[in-house]
């Protein structure tokens, strides 16, 4: 009687979702446009009352990326969603570090926005 052999299956490899570098990918999603042009959208006056941050103004404001670099990067977003206007807000540096890498808005909501900021602005 022959006895069969079983081979234990390799486990799949996860699938690698992008094939750029999280630094090369956040390097993409930067913002490029100027706040200046959209006066309505942020609140200009935190950077009036505080500055922005630097090394040597911890107190000052940044860019937020409402849905974060690390979740579209994870999920493979095109970084021009990323990187759209709609999706940053200002806010102070101190509370942009707390917030991490955690997301304020989810893609749906995201795009929504992106939808209404492109036909006000386009």
């Amino acid at each position: 009687m022959k006895t069969r052999q079983y081979h234990r299956q390799k486990t799949p490899r996860r699938k690698k979702i992008s094939k750029l570098t999280y630094k090369e990918y956040s390097q993409m999603c930067r913002f490029k446009f100027d706040l200046t042009d959209y006066p309505k959208e942020f609140e200009l006056s935190l950077i009036k009352e505080n500055g922005w941050y630097s090394k040597e103004n911890p107190k000052g404001a940044s860019r937020d990326h409402m849905l974060s670099i690390s979740y579209g990067w994870k999920r493979n977003i095109s970084p021009k969603i990323i990187k759209h206007p709609a999706n940053c807000q200002l806010m102070l540096y101190e509370t942009n570090a707390d917030k991490g890498w955690r997301s304020s808005l989810n893609l749906g909501k995201l795009l929504e926005r992106i939808k209404e900021w492109n036909r006000k602005y386009k």
